[in-house]
């Protein structure tokens, strides 16, 4: 995905997420939200590039949770998300060879 590029839906654990990309006068006070009716992920349009990935991969956690029946909800669960978004967005900002190498193809053999 290049920069410019905006992500507009993700697989999680088979279900497909659309991500729909809102104007702040509809988002006020948050960056992003999980719909768990809809199962799509709502982000706030502004953003900065680290903050909109931030954003995004925080809302996947979020989905990721709820699909696997361990969503806690509340202040427990958002600290959980904050933190692991933000450092793996971090991380794989810093180490941008880190996906490839995380995601090499199954019929590669491993080092």
């Amino acid at each position: 995905m290049t920069t410019s590029k905006k992500l507009t839906s993700v697989r999680v654990n088979g279900r497909v997420a659309k991500i729909n990309y809102r104007p702040a006068s509809r988002m006020p006070d948050i960056y992003g939200q999980f719909n768990l009716d809809e199962f799509a992920i709502d982000i706030r349009k502004g953003l900065s590039p680290f903050e909109t990935r931030d954003t995004v991969l925080h809302e996947i956690f979020h989905a990721i949770l709820f699909s696997q029946g361990r969503e806690y909800g509340g202040e427990v669960e958002e600290l959980f998300v904050r933190a692991l978004a933000t450092g793996l967005t971090g991380v794989l900002q810093d180490n941008p060879d880190l996906a490839n190498w995380l995601f090499i193809p199954p019929t590669t053999p491993e080092p």
